[in-house]
């Protein structure tokens, strides 16, 4: 039973840390994004932004979180 307990804990604990660590880089990731030239845009389709960024930082959190 204590096992169980301590195992949930440290389960809880690493994702708790991933996805703390997980929203600060997105926010990161975003302001630098939003400090880009026009041209960036220009030469980047902005439609594929915001799915590359969940699959960037889905893979991100479910690395540190397991």
């Amino acid at each position: 039973m204590v096992i169980f307990i301590f195992s949930y804990f440290f389960y809880a604990f690493w994702n708790h840390l991933a996805e703390n660590i997980s929203l600060n880089l997105r926010k990161e990731y975003l302001q630098a994004l939003l400090r880009q030239e026009i041209g960036y845009f220009e030469k980047t389709k902005i439609e594929e932004i915001p799915a590359q960024m969940g699959d960037i930082f889905e893979t991100i959190h479910r690395s540190i979180g397991e």
